[in-house]
């Protein structure tokens, strides 16, 4: 997995509970939005993300590979499990 994630092929995203480690194989500048019941994930494209990618490379210099944000949350099948309106 080291390999694929040097060459950009995968991202790692890191634990969202169940002792899980979750990789990401869009490497497209995007939003993460995961299930903290589930550890569903979804992926979000967003024209936001790309606007602010440019800001950041224009005020850093530096050569973006590429970014996510990741949001938690309950998706809706946990929220109707758990009787959350």
């Amino acid at each position: 997995m080291d390999v694929l994630v040097g060459m950009g092929m995968i991202r790692v995203l890191g634990c969202v509970g169940g002792g899980h480690v979750h990789i990401d194989t869009n490497t497209q500048s995007h939003i993460n939005v995961m299930c903290m019941n589930c550890h569903k994930i979804i992926d979000l494209p967003s024209d936001e993300i790309e606007r602010l990618d440019q800001r950041i490379a224009n005020e850093s210099g530096f050569r973006l590979q590429g970014s996510s944000i990741i949001f938690y949350g309950l998706c809706p099948a946990c929220q109707k499990e758990k009787g959350i309106k």
